[in-house]
C-alpha cells in the first residue's frame, strides 16, 4: 500500500475482509481506532494481526476503555497475534481467552508484560512465543512458573 494511512476508516477506503494487517510504530492509525472505540472487530475476515510500537502508555491489550467497562475487541477470526515493542504493557486482557481460533500469540519486548488473563489463555494456542519479556517469561517457567500449567 502506497503512501502513510492516516486511520482506518470505511471512507479510507480500506477493505474490511482483510486477513492480514501490520500496524508499525503508526501512533495515527492506532489512535484513530482507540478514540473512535472501534477496535479491530469490524476486520471479520482478519487472520493475522501485528501490533508493534504504537503506543508507549498502553499496559493492558487490548485496550481497556475504563468510561465503558469495555475491551476494544478484537475479531473471533484471528489466528496470529503479534504484540510488539510496548514498554509498558503490564497485563494481557481477559478478552484475549475468547479468541478461540487464535493459535499463534508473539510477545516481544514487552518488559513490563507480566500478567495473563486469569481465566488463561484460548484453549486452540497452538504456539506462545516470548522473546524480551523477562517478568512474563520467569512465569512460565517449568520449573515452578506461576502459569506453566496452562501449557501442560
Amino acid at each position: 500500500m502506497g503512501g502513510e494511512l492516516l486511520s482506518l476508516e470505511e471512507e479510507d477506503g480500506l477493505p474490511t475482509n482483510i486477513q492480514s494487517l501490520d500496524i508499525r510504530g503508526n501512533m495515527e492509525i492506532w489512535k484513530s481506532m482507540i478514540e473512535r472505540g472501534r477496535g479491530f472487530h469490524r476486520f471479520s475476515s482478519l487472520r493475522r494481526l501485528h501490533i508493534e510500537g504504537c503506543d508507549d502508555d498502553m499496559v493492558s491489550f487490548p485496550l481497556e476503555d475504563k468510561r465503558l467497562g469495555t475491551v476494544l475487541p478484537l475479531p473471533a477470526s484471528l489466528t496470529s497475534l503479534c504484540i510488539e515493542d510496548f514498554p509498558n504493557l503490564e497485563r494481557l486482557s481477559s478478552s484475549i481467552v475468547d479468541l478461540q481460533n487464535l493459535t499463534a500469540l508473539r510477545l516481544h519486548n514487552c518488559p513490563k508484560l507480566k500478567y495473563f488473563p486469569e481465566k488463561g489463555l484460548p484453549s486452540s494456542l497452538l504456539q506462545l512465543q516470548i522473546y524480551c519479556c523477562p517478568l512474563i517469561a520467569e512465569k512460565c517457567r517449568k520449573d515452578g512458573g506461576q502459569y506453566w500449567d496452562l501449557f501442560t
